[in-house]
Protein backbone atom coordinates (compact mmCIF):
# COMPACT_ATOMS: atom_id res chain seq x y z
CA UNK A 1 0.00 0.00 0.00
CA UNK A 2 2.86 2.38 0.78
CA UNK A 3 4.39 1.72 -2.66
CA UNK A 4 1.07 2.13 -4.44
CA UNK A 5 -0.05 5.18 -2.46
CA UNK A 6 2.40 7.34 -4.37
CA UNK A 7 0.35 6.71 -7.51
CA UNK A 8 -3.06 6.42 -5.88
CA UNK A 9 -2.73 10.04 -4.79
CA UNK A 10 -1.92 11.19 -8.33
CA UNK A 11 -5.54 12.05 -9.05
CA UNK A 12 -5.26 14.96 -6.59
CA UNK A 13 -2.28 16.48 -8.37
CA UNK A 14 -3.92 16.07 -11.77
CA UNK A 15 -7.14 17.74 -10.62
CA UNK A 16 -5.14 20.69 -9.30
CA UNK A 17 -3.23 20.90 -12.58
CA UNK A 18 -6.41 20.85 -14.64
CA UNK A 19 -8.05 23.46 -12.39
CA UNK A 20 -5.22 25.96 -12.84
CA UNK A 21 -4.98 25.34 -16.58
CA UNK A 22 -8.71 25.91 -17.10
CA UNK A 23 -9.06 28.98 -14.89
CA UNK A 24 -9.86 32.38 -16.38
CA UNK A 25 -6.16 33.24 -16.21
CA UNK A 26 -4.42 29.90 -16.90
CA UNK A 27 -1.24 29.26 -14.97
CA UNK A 28 1.73 28.64 -17.27
CA UNK A 29 3.17 25.20 -17.85
CA UNK A 30 6.48 26.48 -16.46
CA UNK A 31 4.98 27.27 -13.06
CA UNK A 32 3.03 24.00 -12.86
CA UNK A 33 6.12 21.99 -13.72
CA UNK A 34 8.85 23.85 -11.84
CA UNK A 35 7.33 24.77 -8.49
CA UNK A 36 6.33 21.21 -7.50
CA UNK A 37 10.09 20.52 -7.51
CA UNK A 38 10.54 23.06 -4.72
CA UNK A 39 7.65 21.57 -2.75
CA UNK A 40 9.10 18.07 -3.16
CA UNK A 41 12.45 19.28 -1.82
CA UNK A 42 10.71 20.73 1.23
CA UNK A 43 8.66 17.57 1.65
CA UNK A 44 11.76 15.38 1.81
CA UNK A 45 13.35 17.85 4.20
CA UNK A 46 10.34 17.41 6.49
CA UNK A 47 10.47 13.62 6.11
CA UNK A 48 14.06 13.20 7.26
CA UNK A 49 13.48 14.36 10.90
CA UNK A 50 10.53 11.96 11.16
CA UNK A 51 12.66 9.03 10.03
CA UNK A 52 15.62 9.73 12.30
CA UNK A 53 13.63 10.61 15.41
CA UNK A 54 12.65 8.27 18.21
CA UNK A 55 9.06 8.88 17.18
CA UNK A 56 7.77 5.44 16.26
CA UNK A 57 4.51 3.59 15.89
CA UNK A 58 1.33 4.52 14.05
CA UNK A 59 1.91 8.27 14.32
CA UNK A 60 5.24 8.06 12.51
CA UNK A 61 3.81 5.64 9.95
CA UNK A 62 0.94 8.02 9.23
CA UNK A 63 3.36 10.93 8.83
CA UNK A 64 5.42 8.96 6.31
CA UNK A 65 2.23 7.92 4.51
CA UNK A 66 1.05 11.54 4.24
CA UNK A 67 4.42 12.61 2.85
CA UNK A 68 4.18 9.82 0.31
CA UNK A 69 0.69 10.93 -0.76
CA UNK A 70 1.73 14.56 -1.16
CA UNK A 71 4.83 13.58 -3.13
CA UNK A 72 2.71 11.45 -5.47
CA UNK A 73 0.28 14.30 -6.06
CA UNK A 74 3.10 16.73 -6.86
CA UNK A 75 4.69 14.19 -9.19
CA UNK A 76 1.39 13.72 -11.03
CA UNK A 77 1.01 17.46 -11.57
CA UNK A 78 4.47 17.58 -13.15
CA UNK A 79 3.94 14.42 -15.20
CA UNK A 80 0.60 15.57 -16.61
CA UNK A 81 2.10 18.96 -17.42
CA UNK A 82 5.02 17.39 -19.30
CA UNK A 83 2.83 14.87 -21.12
CA UNK A 84 0.36 17.51 -22.27
CA UNK A 85 3.10 19.79 -23.61
CA UNK A 86 5.02 16.99 -25.33
CA UNK A 87 1.89 15.53 -26.91
CA UNK A 88 0.81 18.90 -28.31
CA UNK A 89 4.23 19.79 -29.70
CA UNK A 90 5.61 16.49 -31.02
CA UNK A 91 4.92 15.62 -34.66
CA UNK A 92 6.06 12.01 -34.12
CA UNK A 93 4.38 10.91 -30.92
CA UNK A 94 5.65 7.34 -31.13
CA UNK A 95 9.25 8.55 -30.90
CA UNK A 96 8.34 11.08 -28.22
CA UNK A 97 6.50 8.57 -26.03
CA UNK A 98 9.14 5.88 -26.51
CA UNK A 99 11.76 8.39 -25.30
CA UNK A 100 9.54 9.27 -22.32
CA UNK A 101 9.29 5.59 -21.37
CA UNK A 102 13.04 5.15 -21.93
CA UNK A 103 13.90 8.02 -19.62
CA UNK A 104 11.32 6.86 -17.08
CA UNK A 105 12.74 3.33 -16.98
CA UNK A 106 16.32 4.62 -16.84
CA UNK A 107 15.28 6.91 -14.00
CA UNK A 108 13.65 4.08 -12.09
CA UNK A 109 16.63 1.81 -12.66
CA UNK A 110 19.11 4.52 -11.75
CA UNK A 111 17.10 5.33 -8.62
CA UNK A 112 17.23 1.71 -7.51
CA UNK A 113 20.99 1.57 -8.11
CA UNK A 114 21.40 4.83 -6.20
CA UNK A 115 19.35 3.40 -3.33
CA UNK A 116 21.51 0.27 -3.35
CA UNK A 117 24.67 2.40 -3.27
CA UNK A 118 23.36 4.53 -0.39
CA UNK A 119 22.15 1.53 1.63
CA UNK A 120 25.44 -0.33 1.05
CA UNK A 121 27.47 2.57 2.41
CA UNK A 122 29.21 3.63 -0.79
CA UNK A 123 28.27 7.27 -0.20
CA UNK A 124 29.35 7.48 3.44
CA UNK A 125 32.25 9.71 2.41
CA UNK A 126 29.81 12.07 0.71
CA UNK A 127 27.67 12.25 3.85
CA UNK A 128 30.73 12.85 6.01
CA UNK A 129 31.72 15.84 3.86
CA UNK A 130 28.20 17.22 4.33
CA UNK A 131 28.37 16.82 8.10
CA UNK A 132 25.64 14.16 8.28
CA UNK A 133 25.75 12.38 11.69
CA UNK A 134 26.85 8.76 11.50
CA UNK A 135 23.80 7.78 13.56
CA UNK A 136 21.67 8.48 10.49
CA UNK A 137 23.49 5.92 8.35
CA UNK A 138 21.57 2.90 9.63
CA UNK A 139 18.12 4.52 9.66
CA UNK A 140 16.07 2.97 6.82
CA UNK A 141 15.11 5.57 4.22
CA UNK A 142 16.73 8.54 5.93
CA UNK A 143 19.71 8.96 3.61
CA UNK A 144 17.73 8.47 0.36
CA UNK A 145 15.22 11.09 1.56
CA UNK A 146 18.09 13.40 2.49
CA UNK A 147 19.63 12.95 -0.97
CA UNK A 148 16.38 14.07 -2.62
CA UNK A 149 16.39 17.44 -0.81
CA UNK A 150 19.23 18.98 -2.89
CA UNK A 151 18.19 16.93 -5.93
CA UNK A 152 14.75 18.56 -6.17
CA UNK A 153 16.18 21.97 -5.23
CA UNK A 154 18.61 21.79 -8.15
CA UNK A 155 15.85 20.51 -10.43
CA UNK A 156 13.72 23.49 -9.41
CA UNK A 157 16.52 25.94 -10.21
CA UNK A 158 17.24 24.24 -13.55
CA UNK A 159 13.55 24.28 -14.51
CA UNK A 160 13.27 28.00 -13.80
CA UNK A 161 16.38 28.67 -15.86
CA UNK A 162 15.61 26.44 -18.85
CA UNK A 163 11.83 26.47 -19.39
CA UNK A 164 10.39 29.47 -21.22
CA UNK A 165 7.96 31.67 -19.38
CA UNK A 166 5.48 31.54 -22.25
CA UNK A 167 3.67 28.31 -23.07
CA UNK A 168 5.20 26.53 -26.08
CA UNK A 169 3.63 26.92 -29.49
CA UNK A 170 1.31 24.01 -30.22
CA UNK A 171 1.05 22.12 -33.49
CA UNK A 172 -1.36 23.69 -35.97
CA UNK A 173 -3.91 20.91 -35.59
CA UNK A 174 -4.46 21.92 -31.95
CA UNK A 175 -4.79 25.64 -32.57
CA UNK A 176 -6.73 26.02 -35.82
CA UNK A 177 -9.01 23.01 -36.13
CA UNK A 178 -10.11 19.83 -34.47
CA UNK A 179 -8.40 16.62 -35.43
CA UNK A 180 -11.77 15.70 -36.89
CA UNK A 181 -14.98 17.57 -37.42
CA UNK A 182 -17.12 15.73 -34.90
CA UNK A 183 -20.29 16.97 -36.56
CA UNK A 184 -19.58 15.15 -39.78
CA UNK A 185 -17.13 12.37 -39.01
CA UNK A 186 -18.46 8.83 -39.25
CA UNK A 187 -15.43 7.41 -37.41
CA UNK A 188 -16.42 8.72 -33.97
CA UNK A 189 -17.59 5.28 -32.67
CA UNK A 190 -14.34 3.73 -33.86
CA UNK A 191 -12.35 6.49 -32.21
CA UNK A 192 -14.12 5.95 -28.89
CA UNK A 193 -13.41 2.23 -29.06
CA UNK A 194 -9.74 2.87 -29.87
CA UNK A 195 -9.39 5.34 -26.99
CA UNK A 196 -11.09 2.99 -24.51
CA UNK A 197 -9.09 -0.04 -25.64
CA UNK A 198 -5.86 1.97 -25.50
CA UNK A 199 -6.56 2.93 -21.89
CA UNK A 200 -7.17 -0.75 -21.11
CA UNK A 201 -3.85 -1.62 -22.79
CA UNK A 202 -1.97 1.04 -20.81
CA UNK A 203 -3.58 0.00 -17.53
CA UNK A 204 -2.65 -3.65 -18.08
CA UNK A 205 0.90 -2.58 -18.88
CA UNK A 206 1.07 -0.57 -15.65
CA UNK A 207 -0.35 -3.45 -13.60
CA UNK A 208 2.20 -5.85 -15.05
CA UNK A 209 5.26 -3.59 -14.78
CA UNK A 210 4.55 -2.27 -11.28
CA UNK A 211 3.63 -5.77 -10.13
CA UNK A 212 6.81 -7.29 -11.52
CA UNK A 213 8.88 -4.55 -9.91
CA UNK A 214 7.58 -4.95 -6.35
CA UNK A 215 7.10 -8.73 -6.57
CA UNK A 216 10.60 -9.36 -7.91
CA UNK A 217 12.15 -7.46 -5.02
CA UNK A 218 9.99 -9.43 -2.57
CA UNK A 219 10.96 -12.78 -4.16
CA UNK A 220 14.66 -11.93 -4.13
CA UNK A 221 14.55 -10.80 -0.50
CA UNK A 222 12.35 -13.53 1.01
CA UNK A 223 12.74 -16.60 -1.19
CA UNK A 224 16.46 -16.30 -1.89
CA UNK A 225 17.53 -14.13 1.08
CA UNK A 226 19.07 -11.34 -0.96
CA UNK A 227 19.71 -8.09 0.90
CA UNK A 228 17.65 -5.00 0.07
CA UNK A 229 20.54 -3.31 -1.79
CA UNK A 230 21.20 -6.49 -3.80
CA UNK A 231 17.54 -6.87 -4.77
CA UNK A 232 17.19 -3.19 -5.66
CA UNK A 233 20.39 -3.26 -7.72
CA UNK A 234 19.32 -6.34 -9.66
CA UNK A 235 15.86 -4.99 -10.52
CA UNK A 236 17.40 -1.59 -11.32
CA UNK A 237 19.65 -3.23 -13.92
CA UNK A 238 16.56 -4.82 -15.47
CA UNK A 239 15.10 -1.35 -15.93
CA UNK A 240 18.34 -0.17 -17.54
CA UNK A 241 17.92 -2.87 -20.21
CA UNK A 242 15.50 -0.35 -21.74
CA UNK A 243 18.49 1.34 -23.36
CA UNK A 244 19.22 -1.75 -25.46
CA UNK A 245 15.60 -2.38 -26.39
CA UNK A 246 15.06 1.26 -27.29
CA UNK A 247 18.02 1.09 -29.68
CA UNK A 248 16.53 -2.04 -31.27
CA UNK A 249 13.18 -0.27 -31.61
CA UNK A 250 14.79 2.70 -33.40
CA UNK A 251 16.58 0.37 -35.82
CA UNK A 252 13.32 -1.47 -36.52
CA UNK A 253 11.51 1.79 -37.31
CA UNK A 254 14.43 3.06 -39.43
CA UNK A 255 14.18 -0.03 -41.61
CA UNK A 256 10.58 0.75 -42.46
CA UNK A 257 8.85 -1.88 -40.33
CA UNK A 258 5.41 -0.54 -39.46
CA UNK A 259 4.39 0.29 -35.92
CA UNK A 260 1.58 -2.26 -36.21
CA UNK A 261 4.03 -5.08 -36.97
CA UNK A 262 6.32 -3.88 -34.20
CA UNK A 263 3.42 -4.01 -31.77
CA UNK A 264 2.43 -7.51 -32.90
CA UNK A 265 5.99 -8.62 -32.16
CA UNK A 266 6.08 -6.79 -28.82
CA UNK A 267 2.97 -8.41 -27.35
CA UNK A 268 4.21 -11.81 -28.56
CA UNK A 269 7.60 -11.26 -26.89
CA UNK A 270 5.96 -10.19 -23.63
CA UNK A 271 3.63 -13.20 -23.68
CA UNK A 272 6.62 -15.52 -24.00
CA UNK A 273 8.70 -13.63 -21.45
CA UNK A 274 6.10 -14.27 -18.73
CA UNK A 275 7.37 -17.86 -18.66
CA UNK A 276 10.38 -16.62 -16.69
CA UNK A 277 8.12 -15.58 -13.81
CA UNK A 278 7.04 -19.16 -13.11
CA UNK A 279 8.86 -21.22 -10.50
CA UNK A 280 9.92 -23.91 -12.95
CA UNK A 281 13.23 -25.13 -11.51
CA UNK A 282 14.49 -26.39 -8.18
CA UNK A 283 17.86 -24.80 -8.89
CA UNK A 284 18.14 -21.37 -7.25
CA UNK A 285 20.48 -19.86 -9.82
CA UNK A 286 18.21 -20.90 -12.70
CA UNK A 287 15.13 -19.41 -11.08
CA UNK A 288 16.91 -16.14 -10.31
CA UNK A 289 18.30 -15.93 -13.84
CA UNK A 290 14.89 -16.60 -15.43
CA UNK A 291 13.14 -14.06 -13.20
CA UNK A 292 15.63 -11.29 -13.96
CA UNK A 293 15.71 -12.17 -17.67
CA UNK A 294 11.93 -11.92 -17.80
CA UNK A 295 12.07 -8.54 -16.03
CA UNK A 296 14.73 -7.28 -18.45
CA UNK A 297 12.43 -8.07 -21.36
CA UNK A 298 9.03 -7.10 -20.03
CA UNK A 299 9.93 -3.74 -18.46
CA UNK A 300 11.15 -2.16 -21.72
CA UNK A 301 9.24 -4.09 -24.39
CA UNK A 302 5.81 -3.60 -22.82
CA UNK A 303 6.62 0.11 -22.38
CA UNK A 304 7.66 0.45 -26.05
CA UNK A 305 4.45 -1.28 -27.12
CA UNK A 306 2.49 1.12 -24.96
CA UNK A 307 4.20 4.09 -26.62
CA UNK A 308 2.75 2.99 -29.98
CA UNK A 309 -0.71 2.42 -28.54
CA UNK A 310 -0.70 5.75 -26.69
CA UNK A 311 0.36 7.57 -29.86
CA UNK A 312 -2.55 5.98 -31.73
CA UNK A 313 -4.89 6.95 -28.90
CA UNK A 314 -3.79 10.60 -28.98
CA UNK A 315 -4.13 10.63 -32.77
CA UNK A 316 -7.72 9.41 -32.38
CA UNK A 317 -8.72 12.43 -30.28
CA UNK A 318 -10.70 15.47 -31.32
CA UNK A 319 -11.08 18.95 -29.91
CA UNK A 320 -14.84 19.34 -30.12
CA UNK A 321 -16.02 16.22 -28.35
CA UNK A 322 -16.19 15.97 -24.52
CA UNK A 323 -15.07 12.34 -24.28
CA UNK A 324 -12.61 12.39 -27.17
CA UNK A 325 -10.95 15.73 -26.49
CA UNK A 326 -7.18 15.47 -26.28
CA UNK A 327 -6.80 17.03 -22.83
CA UNK A 328 -9.65 14.92 -21.46
CA UNK A 329 -8.14 11.74 -22.89
CA UNK A 330 -4.68 12.56 -21.51
CA UNK A 331 -6.23 13.15 -18.09
CA UNK A 332 -8.37 9.98 -18.19
CA UNK A 333 -5.52 7.83 -19.44
CA UNK A 334 -3.07 9.17 -16.87
CA UNK A 335 -5.56 8.84 -14.00
CA UNK A 336 -6.53 5.27 -14.90
CA UNK A 337 -2.99 4.07 -15.51
CA UNK A 338 -1.65 5.55 -12.27
CA UNK A 339 -4.57 5.03 -9.87
CA UNK A 340 -5.53 1.55 -11.11
CA UNK A 341 -2.39 0.20 -12.78
CA UNK A 342 0.59 1.64 -10.91
CA UNK A 343 -1.39 2.21 -7.70
CA UNK A 344 -2.89 -1.26 -7.31
CA UNK A 345 -0.21 -3.26 -9.15
CA UNK A 346 2.15 -3.67 -6.14
CA UNK A 347 -0.73 -4.53 -3.80
CA UNK A 348 -2.22 -7.12 -6.15
CA UNK A 349 1.13 -8.68 -7.09
CA UNK A 350 2.50 -9.01 -3.57
CA UNK A 351 -0.88 -10.14 -2.25
CA UNK A 352 -1.11 -12.96 -4.82
CA UNK A 353 2.53 -13.88 -4.33
CA UNK A 354 2.28 -14.28 -0.55
CA UNK A 355 -1.16 -15.92 -0.47
CA UNK A 356 -1.21 -18.12 -3.58
CA UNK A 357 2.42 -18.56 -4.59
CA UNK A 358 4.65 -17.51 -7.42
CA UNK A 359 3.04 -19.60 -10.17
CA UNK A 360 -0.42 -18.18 -9.49
CA UNK A 361 1.06 -14.68 -9.56
CA UNK A 362 2.72 -15.48 -12.90
CA UNK A 363 -0.59 -16.76 -14.31
CA UNK A 364 -2.29 -13.47 -13.46
CA UNK A 365 0.54 -11.54 -15.08
CA UNK A 366 0.10 -13.68 -18.21
CA UNK A 367 -3.64 -12.97 -18.18
CA UNK A 368 -2.94 -9.22 -18.06
CA UNK A 369 -0.51 -9.44 -20.98
CA UNK A 370 -3.07 -11.41 -23.00
CA UNK A 371 -5.79 -8.87 -22.12
CA UNK A 372 -3.60 -6.08 -23.48
CA UNK A 373 -2.87 -8.17 -26.57
CA UNK A 374 -6.60 -8.72 -27.08
CA UNK A 375 -7.29 -4.99 -26.79
CA UNK A 376 -4.75 -4.39 -29.53
CA UNK A 377 -5.71 -7.24 -31.85
CA UNK A 378 -9.50 -7.00 -31.65
CA UNK A 379 -10.26 -3.36 -30.80
CA UNK A 380 -7.41 -1.05 -31.81
CA UNK A 381 -5.71 -2.59 -34.82
CA UNK A 382 -8.86 -3.26 -36.91
CA UNK A 383 -9.87 0.42 -36.66
CA UNK A 384 -6.68 2.45 -36.86
CA UNK A 385 -6.26 2.45 -40.65
CA UNK A 386 -9.60 4.12 -41.27
CA UNK A 387 -8.87 6.72 -38.57
CA UNK A 388 -5.41 7.40 -39.98
CA UNK A 389 -6.81 7.80 -43.49
CA UNK A 390 -9.21 10.47 -42.28
CA UNK A 391 -6.46 12.22 -40.35
CA UNK A 392 -4.20 12.30 -43.41
CA UNK A 393 -7.09 13.64 -45.52
CA UNK A 394 -7.81 16.46 -43.04
CA UNK A 395 -4.24 17.42 -42.15
CA UNK A 396 -2.06 16.10 -44.92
Amino acid sequence: MLIGSFFLSSIGGMVVFRHYRRSESPVSYKVLFAYPCAFRSLLNAALVPILISEWRGWAAACAVFVCRLLDGALNACQALCALEVLTKTSPDRVIMLSCVFLLSNVGLGGGMLLFAAIESGYLHGFWALGGVPTSWYDVPGALPALFMVPFWALYFAASLAVINKEDPEMLEEYTTAALVDTNSSDTIPSRKIVITASIVFGTCRALVNSGIDSASVLVLETQWQWSRPQAAGAVGCCYLASVVWHAVFQVVRARGISDAHALHASVAICSLAVAGLFNTSSDEKTNVAMLLLSDSIMFPVFSLANSIVAAIMFRSCSLNEPFGGLENVIFLQKATVECVGLGLGPVVARGMLTSNGRNYYAMVQLALVLTAAGAWLFAIHPRIERIMQEARKLHG
